[in-house]
């Protein structure tokens, strides 16, 4: 932890907020891979910074109207919010792929919602097809994307991004 100027009081970082954001049929992986990530980081920062503030706090949105959506396996997850109620500053917005994403069936109002939230984000990213979903809000025109194989062509022609595809894959 920093110290203040003055060498005598530590510098309390402050708390960045994570949104992971989730539609019905996400790809569970996708979803609860980069939360546990950000949970374990914020686990070990207190354990080696005690009473000090947790570096992340972590959230998961939903897309939909309301905080109770299936993943694409079928578990019924309870989100912290829904994305009409997200208030405050975030640090950090990350899209979770799945089925809703990949079927183009995220409403207008999400993708107008992710556009402006982007304005006042310190960094924005996806996981697997959720790169689609920032491509149709415009987020990563002329940026350098990638996804999942099967949904490269897709998002190649969704954008004005230079996707890169994998020189392997398994099907």
């Amino acid at each position: 932890m920093k110290r203040a100027l003055n060498d005598k009081e530590p510098v309390q970082p402050r708390t960045r907020r994570v949104l992971l954001i989730a539609a019905p049929g996400t790809e569970i992986l996708d979803l609860v891979g980069p939360f546990q990530v950000f949970a374990r980081a914020a686990e070990m920062f207190s354990m080696q910074n005690p009473g000090s503030r947790p570096i992340y706090s972590v959230e998961v949105v939903t897309t939909s109207l309301r905080r109770s959506i299936v993943t694409n396996a079928g578990l019924r997850i309870t989100a912290h919010n829904t994305f009409r109620r997200v208030r405050g500053e975030i640090d950090t917005l990350l899209i979770a792929g799945g089925s809703a994403i990949e079927n183009d069936e995220i409403g207008v109002e999400v993708v107008e919602w992710i556009r402006k939230v982007a304005r006042r984000v310190r960094r924005i990213g996806s996981v697997c097809t959720g790169a689609l979903l920032l491509a149709r809000a415009g987020l990563i025109d002329g940026r350098k994307a990638t996804t999942h194989w099967n949904w490269c062509a897709l998002l190649a022609g969704s954008t004005r991004a230079r996707t890169s595809t994998p020189t392997q894959y398994y099907p």
